[in-house]
């Protein structure tokens, strides 16, 4: 008798859209709403290069986190308005937690320095979107990799093959550091009612659940609906190699209502956000350093 399996739902690839801010930061974005609701939870991913500072700037209703590059240079500045203040190296993760809001800058302190990094807003549930920001911030000596024939794999949070991250996010959400060695594969189960969002930084690949899948090039990303069952992602590399990043959450299945930084669930909502911000209820961030509230490493 044959069993039926639900299909996982893929998207069509998509090419990152190219963005510029200043003269030392070049960025490629994905968009949410490009992807017809299959990487909820996530709202968008930025692939960046940067050496510019960035003011403060309010985030709200999400987590804003910032994975850096085993190539970063330097250190990179992360202050907020609850007083932190971490200098995040290459392979450390700052996991902020905006919830009812915060603002956040950060910089590079000196022309030497370099960030290149992966930028996702992770929505967060309506229960959540209100909570008390926290900053979390996880060094790169602190995560656990995964080895197998031509694969390495940094498990920045979730789990892989039985080994899981030490840093366990506000909702469950799995980030994986993948590369792969010329034609080396790697599976990973996408769990029942997630999306996954998988991109390639550097050479080609190709992803495919239940045999359906499509060649991934560089700079482009896929997304993938696992729906009522779990089901086993490929992950094939091309001639050449493949660094990609997988990122999967729970979906939320919740309105999304986006103003910048912000997003809640109604306009209402948004445009209470807004004017906290303008009355100054996010705080502000200091240049001299002071106690951190809210911080775990």
């Amino acid at each position: 008798m044959k069993t039926n399996i639900a299909p996982a739902q893929i998207s069509p690839v998509l090419k990152a859209r190219e963005l510029r801010f200043g003269s030392g930061c070049i960025a490629r974005s994905l968009r949410h709403d490009q992807f017809s609701g299959a990487i909820d939870p996530i709202i968008s991913m930025m692939h960046y290069k940067n050496r510019e500072t960035f003011p403060a700037h309010p985030v709200a209703g999400v987590s804003a986190v910032n994975y850096y590059l085993a190539d970063t240079l330097g250190t990179t500045s992360c202050r907020d308005s609850l007083g932190n203040h971490i200098k995040a190296r290459a392979g450390d993760l700052h996991w902020l937690a905006a919830g009812s809001g915060v603002l956040f800058a950060h910089k590079q302190p000196d022309n030497l320095a370099m960030a290149h990094g992966i930028r996702f807003l992770v929505n967060l549930p309506a229960p959540k979107k209100f909570m008390p920001p926290k900053t979390t911030h996880t060094p790169s000596e602190a995560m656990p990799v995964f080895f197998d024939a031509g694969v390495s794999v940094r498990i920045v949070t979730g789990e892989t093959h039985g080994i899981s991250a030490v840093f366990e996010p506000p909702e469950p959400f799995t980030l994986l550091d993948v590369t792969l060695g010329p034609g080396a594969s790697f599976v990973q189960t996408l769990q029942a009612g997630w999306g996954a969002l998988i991109t390639v930084i550097e050479g080609y690949a190709h992803a495919s659940a239940q045999g359906r899948g499509s060649p991934l090039p560089r700079d482009c990303g896929i997304g993938i609906e696992a729906g009522p069952v779990d089901q086993s992602i490929l992950l094939r590399a091309g001639l050449h190699g493949a660094h990609l990043i997988f990122a999967a959450g729970r979906k939320l299945n919740e309105p999304i209502v986006e103003m910048a930084n912000f997003v809640t669930n109604s306009r209402e909502q948004a445009s209470q956000l807004v004017a906290d911000f303008q009355a100054g209820k996010l705080g502000s961030i200091r240049q001299t350093r002071r106690k951190a509230r809210n911080v775990s490493i």
